[in-house]
């Protein structure tokens, strides 16, 4: 994440939209440079989107397949905490 993005080729992750709201899900979109492609993987391994200065969250905490991503306020919890492979 040199670039503060994280991609998949020539997408990058993003907040739907654009939007800055709490429930926001992540999104994979075309890499543009937008403030809301831009992450941090902060000290204690929260993902946080640095145009809105909150955490990837996963949804209702149930780590199952499908379950979306949103953006909510960083609370510390485990299905808030993220590490780079």
């Amino acid at each position: 994440m040199p670039d503060k993005t994280i991609r998949i080729g020539p997408l990058c992750m993003d907040l739907a939209g654009g939007n800055l709201s709490n429930g926001t899900k992540f999104v994979v979109s075309e890499c543009d440079g937008s403030p809301t492609q831009s992450f941090k993987l902060n000290l204690t391994e929260d993902l946080v989107s640095l145009a809105a200065g909150k955490c990837g969250d996963v949804y209702f905490g149930q780590p199952t397949d499908g379950q979306p991503v949103i953006l909510w306020p960083c609370t510390g919890t485990a299905n808030q905490t993220w590490w780079l492979r």
